[in-house]
Parts: C-alpha cells; structure tokens; sequence
C-alpha cells in the first residue's frame, strides 16, 4: 500500500491556563511540618510502536506539579517538576524530572502537617501549565482544568509522547521507620484505540481500498480527572462532544484544512491515486496500526467512534457492480467495541477508559456492513479488541450504531 500518510491533527495535548479563583485559605504558618518521603511510579504501557511488549513506561516529561493536599481538598504545598534536583535550601519548591521517572524516593521537607494527599500531574505540554494554583486554592479547580484533545498519532515511536498524566496517593505514617510516605502511581488522562487491519469477507468481495480513517464522537475537551465540561450550549459541539454526524461532506473535505463542524482527528491516504492499494486486506506500513490517543470521560455507555472511507469496492458477484463497484463511497463506522470473544450486545459494550489501549486486530467486514453514509443508524458491525493494561485491550468493534 502506500505509505505516505497525513495526519491531520492537534499537534500536542495543549493545558488550557485558567486562572483559578480565589478560595478561602488555610494558613499553614503556624503549623507542625514534616518530611514527606516521595516515590513516583510510572504507569506501564504495552503500546509500542510495532509489536504490543510489556514493560515500556509511559512518557512523563515536564512541565509537571506536585500538589500537597489536606483531606479537604486545599493546597497546602506546591511544587514544580523540572530539571534542578530538590533541596530544602536552594530549590525548596522544585523536584527533578529525572528522579521522579527514575522511581527515586525524595524525601520533601516542611510539608504542612495537615497534608494527607499528594497528586502529581506530568506531560503538561503548552502554555500556563496551571502557574496559577497556589497554596490555599482547591485541588477539585486544579482538576477540572480543560485538556484539549490532541490526538490523532500515528504509531511511529516506542513512547506515548504529548499526553498528560496525573496521579494521586495518601501520605502515610510508617511507625516502623517513623516516616511519613507517599506512594503514588500516575497513568495517561487518555484512552488509546488501535486499528491493525481491516479485511473483507471474501466470499463477497474481491478487493476495496481505504482512502480516509476518521474518529467521530470524541471529546475535544476534557478536566484532567476526565469530568466532562460545558453546560450544553457550546456551539457547535455542546459539552465539547464532537459529532459531525451522518453528513458525508462532513467528511470531504481534509485536505482543504479544518472546517466548521468537521473532524479535527483523521488520517488520509495520499498516495498517486490518493488511496490504498486494492487488496481484501489493508494494512498500515510501515508501522503496525493506526492509533488515536483520545481524552477519557468519566461516563458510562461510552466509546469514540471510528469512522472509515473506503472506495472501489469489486463485489465477487459481478451482477452487484453497480451498487458496489467502481469509486462509489463507502463508510464502515465503528461505534462500540467488545472484549474478544464477547457477543456484539450492548451489555458487553467497553466503555472508554484512561490508560487502557484498545487493540482492534481485524475490521472485518461485508457487503451488508457498508454504508453510503456514515454515522447510519441501520448498520451494525462486530469488532473485538484485547485488553491488557496501560491496558491494551483487545477489541471487537462493533460498526454501525
């Protein structure tokens, strides 16, 4: 096939900078402070560039924060992830970058004894990079702030690169070594659907080609803890839920750049003739899969859809051309996934989580499946995925609605 390939996406996930709103303080003057002993533990994560391996770690790079939390929810501490290594005296307020993904303990000083939480967030790629949280302002503002989809990534390298991670423990007081302790554990705010291949039923047809993959019904904002934003209203998406629907020139025009109401996550094919080549079986050379790192809602029933253009399709029935063949459009649209194995019923449908991968093997599909529209409400297609953890989950998808 050709392997020249365009995606056509948000470069990075971009942390939109709010300032957050003056909130009632706890003044931590005149209180007891302790040493905190920290460790940071990187989720791992099976989603490499060509084969599905374990023991590849998630990217965490900085800008990044460490926030000391009392049970409330106040700020008690704040502290910058960089490249100065922590020191009580010269870098009281900072952590290197290097120790944390390094699994090193570091032991924090005259942190507010009424700290009970520690959160971590890391990869904060763009501007602001939430400078304005403070001591005495709420971890739930902090949380809340607006991630912007980035995501459409083609697989070309070993890392998840650009996506932002959070995690939170408890302190806690070990009697044994009179300490207190931090374990905490951050993971991606993304879930990550992979595409291997799509295949025909032979039986039905001889040969198709993919000319466009695009994600519908994904979030283009999200807070960090995957709390969906908005109020309803936002115009053209409300809660910032992007739908292009079944509107075919919703999907048409691409390469012309992005256009009010059409998808922002999408990959083309632009070889010579703008496609892949004619085969039952398309693949994604020179990498294993197509993969789409997308923000994950704290929701149920829910799962971005996956929408696919496919056109000269050769019908191995000869009588059904002119329905079929030639250039006609075509779209396969996946709606749901299922673990392998599962029946394609609602009550095994996945819903879409941060930090889980979902690894479709094989699109397969037939002459029934296929659409001249997208998004249709008549057409349902079975696919499954694998799940493994910083999961890659092995998924059935299922097409249509």
């Amino acid at each position: 096939m050709k392997k020249n390939i365009f995606s056509f996406m948000s470069a990075a996930v971009l942390l939109l900078a709010v300032g957050l709103a003056g909130c009632s303080r706890e003044d931590a003057n005149e209180e007891e402070m302790r040493t905190i002993l920290l460790r940071v533990k990187l989720a791992e994560t099976r989603a490499n560039a060509d084969e599905v391996t374990a023991g590849t770690t998630v990217a965490f790079k900085a800008p990044g924060k460490i926030f000391f939390v009392t049970t409330s929810g106040t700020i008690m501490k704040v502290m910058t992830l960089g490249a100065t290594a922590y020191d009580a005296g010269t870098n009281a307020n900072g952590v290197n970058l290097g120790d944390i993904t390094a699994g090193t303990v570091v032991a924090i000083q005259n942190v507010p004894a009424s700290s009970s939480q520690v959160y971590v967030v890391g990869t904060l790629t763009g501007t602001g990079l939430l400078s304005a949280a403070e001591v005495g302002d709420k971890i739930s503002d902090v949380l809340s702030e607006a991630v912007l989809t980035a995501t459409a990534v083609y697989k070309d390298d070993g890392t998840v690169d650009n996506v932002p991670v959070l995690g939170f423990g408890t302190i806690v007081y070990a009697s044994a070594s009179n300490n207190y302790t931090a374990a905490v554990e951050v993971a991606p705010v993304v879930g990550r659907v992979e595409l291997e291949k799509i295949s025909a039923n032979k039986a039905e047809i001889t040969s198709f080609t993919v000319d466009a993959i695009y994600v519908n019904m994904y979030y283009s904002q999200l807070g960090l803890n995957g709390t969906i934003l908005g109020d309803g209203t936002e115009n053209p998406f409300p809660n910032y839920l992007v739908d292009n629907e079944d509107i075919p020139d919703n999907y048409a025009q691409e390469n012309a750049g992005r256009y009010f109401g059409k998808p922002e996550v999408f990959d083309v094919f632009t070889g010579s003739d703008g496609e892949s080549d004619a085969s039952d079986v398309v693949t994604f050379a020179p990498k294993d899969v197509m993969a789409y790192n997308l923000l994950a809602p704290v929701k149920t029933g829910y799962f971005p859809h996956l929408v696919i253009r496919i056109k000269n399709v050769d019908p191995v029935d000869d009588a059904l051309d002119n329905g079929y063949g030639g250039a006609n459009v075509w779209y396969l649209t996946v709606t749901n996934v299922v673990t392998a194995g599962q029946a394609p019923v609602a009550t095994n449908f996945l819903n879409f989580a941060p930090g889980e991968v979902y690894h479709i093997n094989d699109l397969y599909f037939g002459l029934g499946d296929l659409s001249p529209v997208p998004e249709p409400s008549d057409k349902l297609v079975n696919v499954t995925v694998t799940v493994k953890s910083w999961k890659v989950i092995g998924a059935d998808p299922v097409l249509g609605n």
